[in-house]
């Protein structure tokens, strides 16, 4: 493309793409783009300049840097679009970059909209900046060689959950939760869905084979003795409706069916079955612990051989769960244990990790260290709101205002679309401990006229979070 240059530069292990459009053009930032390089691969929609990719030298050639990137870049007049593909290498080093170029000539260029063969199924990543286990699937997989490959030509598209623009979509697909990933077919239909991050593993696997899997509606047609256990499943921890009614199709009493009558029901019983079955750990442990908060105390056991970060998340729970004392402490610390271990060492792949990491060290009496995490991690993010955002959260938890005040107030800086309502609601909370009441009804009031209320048949956190807001303003008397 006449008068497009880019150059891929990278220092400290990560880099960054650099474009400079030919007149009248720009990036269509709804459309899917990709940059590779070398084993990593990031795919999705958005702003490409804020992309961050890990850069590793070649396992087969230790010496070389070779970078992919497939860009959507349209006419500013009319609708033309065309999906450049450029490519570029250069030598490893700790720093350096990559000048880029298409590789040949095209006798004609493919449309953003046929880039793709046509029975790719398209895998909404309905995802948000804060959300930890968001930030851990990107890092494990989907920004990852096995990533791809397990794509397999599928198109994945990043839904930005604070942002105006997802509204249609989650209503379409009635997102409830972060992470969800939802694959459909080229008319829409839902093919399957997965709902929040169940590891790396059992990840890849779902994402192996969807182009080949029928309509979600044609699985649920067609389920049988055999396979309505395991559809019933995957149905309530995607927090389907249908599940029920295919339930009553199996004939079976196993692990599939007590954890969809769990999730379902939130029977003491069920929950109490899959402890004593052993049944791996999954989400299933959240809700068993909530119908039987005794069961908090075999949580440990479920703990040997499990991913850290869900471990992590179970205990935590379970600590919740007992209540104040020396048990609660005592998960609390395996807890904080299981996420240490787990760590990667490298601030980027550790991404999904930090907030949580940071709560538990506050809340076992380090608040200093989770303030320093934060900080790290504001200084190699410094636009995002998340850090300062949750450093706040821990500050007023602790009582310390002088804190969290500034933090609040940075979060809200850096705040876009539902961000600017959680972190009004955090500034406006320190205030109010502060005894300057009149200075957070401005915050929340500006809050509410910045983000506006979503129509009534759009269903969307926007509406939770606006009520939140309206009821703290009545609770400190400005309604």
């Amino acid at each position: 493309m006449t008068g497009l240059a880019a150059t891929f530069a990278w220092t400290k292990g990560f880099g960054h793409l650099v474009l400079v459009l030919p007149a009248g053009s720009h990036v269509n930032q709804e459309a899917p783009a990709s940059l590779g390089v070398n084993e990593v691969a990031v795919s999705g929609t958005g702003d490409l300049s804020t992309w961050s990719v890990p850069v590793q030298p070649l396992v087969s050639d230790p010496t070389q840097v070779v970078v992919v990137a497939e860009i959507p870049i349209c006419a500013d007049a009319g609708n033309a679009c065309t999906l450049v593909r450029l490519v570029g290498s250069s030598v490893a080093g700790k720093k350096g970059q990559v000048d880029l170029h298409e590789p040949a000539p095209r006798a004609s260029a493919a449309p953003v909209a046929v880039a793709r063969a046509s029975n790719a199924a398209t895998i909404y990543d309905f995802r948000a900046v804060w959300c930890p286990p968001c930030n851990l699937m990107s890092a494990e997989v989907l920004d990852t060689d096995a990533g791809a490959r397990a794509l397999h030509g599928s198109a994945l598209v990043a839904v930005d959950a604070d942002a105006q623009d997802s509204w249609a979509l989650k209503t379409k697909y009635a997102i409830g939760g972060y992470p969800t990933l939802v694959a459909v077919d080229a008319s829409g239909a839902e093919i399957a869905r997965l709902l929040g991050y169940p590891g790396r593993d059992a990840t890849l696997s779902w994402l192996a084979g969807l182009d080949s899997r029928p309509t979600l509606d044609a699985q649920i047609a067609s389920a049988d003795a055999t396979t309505a256990a395991s559809l019933a499943r995957a149905l309530a921890e995607a927090d389907d409706d249908r599940a029920r009614a295919v339930l009553a199709k199996a004939a079976g009493d196993g692990v599939d069916e007590r954890v969809t009558r769990l999730l379902l029901d939130n029977k003491p019983e069920d929950a109490a079955w899959l402890f004593e079955h052993g049944v791996p750990g999954g989400d299933w442990v959240y809700a068993a612990i909530d119908a039987d908060p005794k069961l908090a105390a075999r949580v440990p056991k479920l703990v040997p051989g499990a991913d850290g970060e869900a471990a992590a998340g179970w205990l935590a729970a379970a600590a919740d769960q007992v209540g104040p004392g020396p048990q609660a402490e005592a998960l609390r610390a395996g807890a904080l244990a299981a996420l240490e271990a787990s760590r990667a060492g490298d601030l980027q792949l550790d991404r999904g990790r930090l907030t949580d990491l940071a709560e538990l060290r506050a809340e076992l009496g380090n608040r200093a260290s989770a303030y320093a995490l934060m900080d790290e991690a504001a200084a190699r993010w410094p636009t995002e709101f998340t850090w300062p955002f949750v450093k706040a959260r821990v500050a007023l938890d602790a009582g310390d205002l002088a804190t969290a005040e500034p933090a609040a107030r940075s979060a809200l800086t850096n705040a876009t679309g539902d961000q600017v309502l959680r972190a009004s609601l955090s500034l406006a909370r320190v205030l109010r401990a502060e005894k300057r009441v009149p200075e957070a009804v401005d915050v929340l009031k500006a809050a509410l006229l910045k983000v506006p209320a979503p129509p009534a048949d759009v269903k969307v956190r926007t509406t939770r979070y606006r009520a939140e807001v309206e009821k703290l303003l009545v609770e400190i008397g400005a309604r």
